[in-house]
């Protein structure tokens, strides 16, 4: 069985500052920092939504005016890239960057911190973490999945969380709500596209991202997991944790 043509998902690129920011005549300038210098040849050049913050008032009046959604911009330094710009809530962005990420987070990131040095952990840092680095990052992933989610929705598998954890050996942990038939369904079909399965359509699209994804990451793979009673995803009590309800076929719940 031979599929359509695969259709290339479009490259993701995700950072605080942007490669344009806006004035009060709605005039683009060119995002600052040496993230975006190193970023903006990259994104000019492939199909790609980068979703950055909006650094001021005039970039939220340009994001809803966009609907919160990707939009063509011209940089004036050349280059035209798909921006969205996500607003978040201004005190909780105040403490994301000014007083947790900037002053804290930038150092460690840079080693500058060592015994006879470092940073003062006190309520006020504890606040910006929960509230405000917590809540932007929230804010950026929420973005993120939206533009990720319409192909993976086709198959029955909603996002739940995006977390990222230590002492393991993946940066990052995506979670989908799925069932086992819908998992099943999404497995024929990526097989099918790579000549292995004839008992599905083949859906080129499962292998364009699989192949795109494993140009940006070192490593990864996918676990099936049933949750167990009394964790986060799964029934309160034992006599609830029905074997009946986790072989549903329907949607999630």
């Amino acid at each position: 069985m031979k599929g359509a043509p695969a259709q290339r998902p479009p490259l993701v690129l995700v950072s605080n500052r942007g490669p344009v920011t806006f004035g009060p005549n709605g005039e683009a300038q060119r995002g600052t920092g040496g993230l975006v210098t190193a970023l903006s040849g990259l994104a000019s050049h492939r199909d790609a939504v980068w979703i950055a913050s909006a650094m001021n008032d005039y970039d939220a009046q340009v994001s809803r005016e966009h609907g919160a959604r990707p939009f063509p911009v011209k940089s004036p330094t050349g280059g035209e890239y798909q921006v969205r710009l996500v607003v978040s809530d201004p005190e909780a962005y105040d403490r994301f960057y000014n007083v947790f990420a900037n002053p804290m987070l930038w150092f460690i990131q840079h080693y500058l911190w060592d015994l006879s040095n470092a940073p003062d952990i006190r309520r006020e840092e504890i606040e910006a973490f929960e509230f405000g680095y917590n809540a932007v990052n929230e804010d950026l992933a929420r973005a993120v999945v939206e533009e990720r989610v319409p192909l993976m929705a086709e198959y029955g598998h909603r996002p739940t969380g995006l977390y990222e954890v230590l002492s393991n050996q993946h940066e990052v942990v995506m979670v989908w709500a799925t069932s086992i038939a819908a998992q099943v369904g999404l497995r024929r079909s990526r097989d099918a596209a790579h000549g292995l399965c004839d008992e599905a359509e083949p859906d080129d699209r499962l292998v364009a991202w699989e192949r795109r994804s494993a140009g940006w990451v070192t490593g990864g793979d996918t676990h099936v997991m049933t949750p167990l009673p009394r964790t986060v995803y799964g029934p309160d009590d034992w006599e609830d944790a029905s074997l009946d309800d986790w072989l549903n076929p329907g949607e999630p719940d």
